[in-house]
């Protein structure tokens, strides 16, 4: 018998804590993940793992969120990766911002993880 492929998320922040709060909520759903504390692991990562959905974090030092999500969508390998943002930031424009970049959802936190876990179900069609 074969098993079926396994979807894979990518969990960004350089928060530990935060990592393995996001790692703990999203066990929920039939998907491995990588966790990784930075943007350039994370862009690493992707080049050498097939990734279903990213899960970032939008301030981090040297590599954010947004230039994440810039970098994904100039790579036509990595363009089409379905991508969340969270943030503590309180700036009410953000959520376009990250829209108008390609992130699919958007997150203040903190955040409702059972809101998160829902989004994740959706975009990686569980």
């Amino acid at each position: 018998m074969i098993a079926p492929l396994q979807k894979k998320i990518l969990i960004v922040d350089d928060d530990l804590a935060i990592r393995r709060l996001l790692e703990v909520c999203l066990r929920q759903l039939p998907a491995g993940q990588i966790a990784v504390g930075g943007g350039q692991q994370a862009l690493d990562v992707m080049r050498h793992e097939k990734i279903d959905l990213v899960v970032t974090d939008l301030m981090m030092p040297t590599t954010g969120g947004m230039d994440i999500v810039n970098a994904m969508r100039s790579d036509p390998a990595l363009r089409d990766i379905p991508v969340v943002m969270l943030s503590c930031m309180g700036n009410p424009g953000l959520p376009e911002q990250a829209s108008a970049a390609g992130v699919q959802a958007y997150f203040p936190k903190p955040f409702s993880p059972s809101q998160l876990i829902g989004v994740a179900r959706r975009l990686l069609s569980l």
